[in-house]
């Protein structure tokens, strides 16, 4: 399911930039620093 989702030019540009570090897209990037988020919440 994709789901369309406001996020802060700022966001988008500093994701672009490590994206092409990294070698993901755009949308790639961002998934995988909510993954780190969602891990950094979790509390055991």
């Amino acid at each position: 399911m994709v789901t369309a989702v406001r996020i802060s030019e700022q966001l988008v540009n500093e994701a672009k930039k490590y994206s092409r570090i990294d070698h993901r897209s755009i949308t790639g990037q961002i998934e995988h620093w909510a993954k780190i988020g969602k891990c950094a919440e979790i509390r055991i």
